[in-house]
């Protein structure tokens, strides 16, 4: 996912928010969310990618972390 963050141009951001994140954090939220915070932290990019993610399968408690870790400012 971070390979396809670092290489996305324009919109393509957006089709990995909605396809590879989504998934990933509707599977491995809960076991994943801390390191997802602390790479939209540090990485203004994925920060960005994060706020295009749908809840989907997610926890409450997983989708507003990830709310949080964007500023909840989706785009």
């Amino acid at each position: 996912i971070l390979a396809l963050v670092a290489a996305a141009e324009g919109r393509q951001i957006a089709f990995i928010a909605a396809g590879p994140v989504e998934d990933y954090l509707s599977r491995y939220g809960e076991a994943v969310i801390a390191r997802v915070e602390a790479q939209a932290k540090a990485d203004p990019r994925f920060r960005q990618v994060l706020g295009g993610v749908w809840q989907l399968f997610m926890s409450e408690e997983v989708f507003a972390r990830v709310r949080r870790a964007t500023g909840d400012t989706p785009w």
